[in-house]
């Protein structure tokens, strides 16, 4: 069975300005790649040392391996749109696209799938931001990176380039495999893609003070009921984790975000 998972909630309107007194709420749509962790809490996290940004609640809209395309086909994302109010809402398709192969039609469909997520998340009044992900090898990523650049600029989407930050980082560190805990990211991958997305929030780069506590309810397959179309913020959430990221490993992963 199929499981939809909504976690935590956050509040923004498309284009317009920040709201102190009530925050943002973010939508957080996707796979592994934005549950694992618990990337929205690393968001959230994150935003506290950002002057002006103030994220009240985050939500997850994820399923393992799902792609856009699902969430357009079982109606999920439009439903939760008119279910709640969002301000913000961060698309994360699978981990290729739009970097296909011929021989996978549907990844050759995820610009069109991308731009009808958009007209939905557009129809809501809330802002869509694209989290692009990634490829290991750096030439193969460049190629990625151009597509979503020239794909965005298209759709006049706001992109969070997380593959094109993590190899930024994997490069001046020499250790591209750190960013992966076998299929999905570790830790540390985890808080570049919060990094870049919350960098394409702001619109602007991001201040480098590093965050001493970062506590979170790390979502996965063996914490979650297989109840069909469950949401996970209905369930009951995982254990939480607090650690403190390494001093020097957050003034890289700010530099990666940062495009520095």
């Amino acid at each position: 069975m199929k499981l939809l998972m909504v976690v935590g909630l956050s509040v923004l309107l498309a284009g317009c300005a920040i709201a102190p007194a009530r925050g943002l709420r973010v939508l957080f749509v996707g796979n592994q790649l934005s549950y694992a962790n618990d990337l929205p809490a690393m968001v959230r996290a994150l935003s506290l040392n950002q002057a002006g940004l103030a994220i009240s609640q985050t939500e997850l809209l994820a399923e393992r391996d799902a792609r856009l395309v699902d969430r357009i086909t079982d109606g999920s994302l439009e439903r939760v749109l008119a279910e709640r109010r969002f301000d913000i809402v961060v698309l994360q398709d699978l981990r290729s696209y739009p970097l296909c192969s011929i021989k996978d039609p549907e990844c050759l469909r995820a610009a069109t799938t991308l731009r009808e997520s958009v007209a939905i998340v557009r129809r809501s009044s809330a802002r869509a931001i694209w989290y692009s992900t990634y490829q290991q090898y750096p030439p193969v990523q460049q190629i990625l990176s151009l597509r979503a650049a020239a794909l965005a600029g298209d759709l006049k989407l706001d992109l969070a380039d997380v593959g094109h930050a993590y190899m930024r980082y994997a490069m001046r560190r020499g250790e591209p495999g750190a960013l992966l805990a076998r299929d999905q990211l570790s830790s540390a991958g985890s808080l570049i893609a919060a990094a870049t997305i919350l960098r394409a929030i702001l619109q602007q780069p991001l201040r480098s003070t590093p965050i001493e506590s970062l506590c979170r309810h790390p979502w996965g397959e063996d914490n979650l009921h297989p109840v069909a179309n469950a949401l996970a913020s209905a369930q009951a959430r995982p254990a939480k984790v607090c650690e403190m990221p390494p001093i020097a490993a957050q003034a890289e992963i700010f530099a990666a975000a940062n495009g520095l």
